[in-house]
């Protein structure tokens, strides 16, 4: 049986980047356990952009947000 794809929000990958043991993390992970991950380039677009705001430079550098957004 082929699994199913599934879309998640921009907010809640963000979340789980930060936060791997949270809610949303923890969705995120079992959605990459059992499912396709779909992300359209416009989706991947707005993560890069989300991740490189100033918001979250106390989390990581520009540069390792901008890779961890593209893995």
């Amino acid at each position: 049986m082929e699994k199913p794809g599934v879309v998640v929000d921009t907010g809640v990958l963000i979340s789980r980047f930060l936060w791997p043991r949270s809610v949303p993390g923890l969705a995120v992970d079992k959605v990459l356990l059992e499912c396709h991950l779909l992300l359209s380039s416009d989706t991947f677009n707005e993560l890069v952009d989300v991740a490189g705001r100033r918001q979250f430079e106390r989390y990581a550098t520009p540069l390792q947000r901008l890779n961890t957004s593209r893995t």
